[in-house]
């Protein structure tokens, strides 16, 4: 990366409920508008997983490391990505980097009032609607960057299923 390469970093969860439904959400503001999973950017000399909490909290008001409704989850990873972005209005054009991390819910989680903590400069919550979907359903709703999470679990899954045959 070259020295006035701006590097961004983004990070959230990929929420699976306890009957193997994600949470998708889907922004009103953003350069997308489309369905994905609750992300953001990473602050200054925040971790990656404390931005994947802190973002996932702001746009949903889930607590991933002290709710009742997740179950359990996990400090490392899963999945990367990368994607070309343009910051705000400038037309500035720099490779974001997405990490992903995973949480599971108990039953609770179909109750639980979500609610976007962080809003637009129009007033509007960050947030318009949450959905539960199927892996396939995720896969066609959300927005082209973040098919692969989706399209991996598909794989994983269909693999899985078929079990291990030489």
């Amino acid at each position: 990366m070259a020295d006035n390469e701006k590097l961004v970093v983004s990070a959230g969860f990929l929420i699976k409920s306890a009957d193997d439904k994600y949470l998708i959400v889907k922004p009103f503001g953003g350069s997308t508008k489309g369905w994905g999973i609750p992300k953001g950017k990473r602050d200054k000399n925040e971790s990656i997983f404390d931005a994947a909490v802190r973002e996932t909290y702001e746009e949903t008001a889930l607590h991933i490391d002290g709710n009742k409704s997740v179950e359990h989850y996990e400090s490392e990873p899963f999945f990367h990505y990368t994607v070309d972005t343009t910051e705000g209005g400038t037309k500035k054009k720099f490779l974001k980097h997405v990490y992903v991390f995973r949480a599971y819910a108990t039953k609770d989680i179909e109750t639980y009032p979500f609610k976007c903590l962080t809003f637009l400069e129009d007033g509007r919550p960050e947030i318009e609607k949450y959905e539960w979907v199927s892996l396939e359903e995720a896969y066609e709703k959300v927005v082209k960057s973040q098919k692969g999470i989706f399209e991996f679990l598909i794989n994983y899954k269909k693999t899985n299923e078929a079990g291990y045959k030489s």
